[in-house]
């Protein structure tokens, strides 16, 4: 396997590969110490590289960057690049991306108690998270705090598996996922955001998500374009 030139886009779209390669074989393959496929945990697994090194080598390489920031930013990126990256990442809402999946994801957002578990989610989240309502206000949410919920989870091992009723059911089948950020700050530290998705969806995001990624690394310099209409090579 050869070096990356751009670890922000081509790691993800490597990974993604091993996603369309393997997942006939996970999603079919049972384990009985485990009740059935490993294809929900295979999902969040490929994941992790596919959305933290775009976030985290693109999005955070920016201007104004701590020195340990700087030093992972991604530097070989062209400005209509990052430019085309951050309009997405930065100033839209998720329904306005090209990976938005209308109804996919569910958004529901609480305040921590002590004995709060990532692994038990209160009762009225998770019911809030089957209401339609859920639904629209995770498309009209802004990217930019979707993307960054997503990477934190992920980052964190802020992830708990639910059922098909979206329950935290013990021995139940994996139906869905919900990725736990907090989100609070200094006056209001207990407030957590959660995005729910079933898998089969989670699993089609994948793909347009690695599709946004691979038109970005194909995007040219307006230069390119103008001396490619400009060439006297060319006959018209």
């Amino acid at each position: 396997m050869g070096l990356p030139t751009l670890y922000s886009i081509q790691v993800p779209l490597r990974t993604h590969r091993l996603v369309q390669e393997l997942w006939p074989i996970v999603e079919n393959k049972p384990y009985d110490e485990h009740g059935g496929p490993l294809a929900t945990t295979f999902l969040v697994a490929m994941a992790g590289p596919m959305i933290t090194f775009p976030v985290e080598r693109i999005k955070l390489g920016q201007k104004g960057l701590t020195p340990s920031k700087v030093a992972k930013s991604e530097g070989l990126l062209t400005e209509v690049q990052s430019e085309a990256i951050n309009t997405v990442l930065e100033n839209t809402a998720l329904k306005e991306t090209p990976f938005f999946q209308s109804n996919a994801w569910r958004f529901a957002q609480f305040k921590a108690y002590p004995e709060f578990r990532v692994s038990k989610l209160p009762d009225y989240v998770l019911e809030a998270l089957t209401k339609d309502e859920a639904a629209t206000v995770a498309a009209n949410i802004p990217t930019k705090q979707w993307v960054s919920g997503l990477r934190n989870a992920l980052a964190h091992a802020s992830v708990t598996y639910l059922d098909h009723n979206g329950q935290q059911a013990q021995g139940a089948a994996t139906d869905k996922i919900a990725f736990i950020c907090q989100r609070g700050n200094i006056d209001d530290p207990d407030r957590y955001d959660v995005f729910r998705i079933s898998r089969d969806d989670f699993r089609a995001f994948l793909d347009h998500w690695a599709q946004w990624l691979e038109q970005i690394a194909m995007t040219p310099e307006p230069g390119a374009i103008e001396e490619e209409e400009g060439d006297p090579s060319i006959e018209t």
